[in-house]
């Protein structure tokens, strides 16, 4: 009866496309994708055209989304469950793209209870989630949820996502993020989440750490390799005072 809400794609810039190179880096053809809305995601998107046969089975589906199927990046041709099917549960996007999932055979929406449950996810091979994140602290623990008193997100699905890819054959949990925030003043890699803040990805939830100096492969490393690569993706001006921070050298 009225109009659907649209969203436009937001501008990305350097810091967002060397983050993209990096994950992009990790995605094999062939992988089975989640990921949300934003620069960031839009930015890994567009670093993905090099790929084949990539799958999506994601809790949305975007602009972005939309131009790598037409592109036959996004084919689903090798998904182990839903084959030649990009599932989701929602599209957030413009009329462009309300208009084109319009009945569209390649697209199939299911409620959250189907999409975003692990042992769903689980029985997809080759799953990869991407996700983000306020902060890291060097355990590789990851707040998703809160800066300060502020609440500025919810949970969503990106925890149900990384605990899918855990289980899945071959899967990957990524989180990409900045290295700061507040125009550069604050370090998103920290020694560690501050008291009351929440632990929405423990540490058994994140494979890599991605930002714009790097990537932090965090599997079966110890507390203090781990603390030591996160630093070595951190901005450059806080790597010192990290160092002095850090409680697991």
């Amino acid at each position: 009866s009225r109009p659907l809400p649209e969203i436009q794609a937001q501008k990305y810039g350097q810091i967002e496309t060397q983050i993209a190179r990096g994950v992009a880096q990790l995605i094999p053809s062939g992988a089975t994708l989640e990921l949300g809305i934003g620069a960031i995601p839009d930015a890994i998107l567009k670093a993905l055209r090099g790929k084949e046969d990539l799958g999506l089975h994601s809790g949305m589906i975007s602009d972005a989304m939309m131009k790598l199927m037409e592109e036959g990046v996004i084919t689903n041709a090798n998904k182990s469950i839903d084959g030649g099917k990009s599932v989701v549960s929602m599209a957030l996007g413009t009329s462009e793209l309300y208009r084109w999932i319009h009945q569209n055979p390649l697209v199939s929406f299911h409620p959250s209870t189907y999409v975003h449950s692990p042992s769903t996810i689980s029985r997809i091979k080759g799953f990869v989630a991407i996700n983000s994140a306020l902060e890291v602290d060097l355990g590789g623990q990851a707040n998703a949820e809160k800066i300060g008193d502020t609440i500025v997100s919810g949970i969503g699905g990106g925890l149900d996502f990384a605990q899918g890819a855990f289980n899945s054959s071959g899967g990957t949990s990524i989180i990409a993020l900045s290295s700061t925030a507040d125009n550069g003043a604050t370090s998103r890699i920290v020694p560690y989440l501050k008291q009351g803040s929440p632990v929405t990805y423990h540490r058994g939830n994140v494979d890599y750490v991605v930002t714009e100096y790097g990537v932090a492969d965090l599997r079966a490393q110890s507390l203090r390799e781990r603390a030591e690569r996160l630093i070595s993706i951190a901005s450059p001006e806080f790597r010192d005072q990290l160092r002095r921070d850090n409680r697991f050298m």
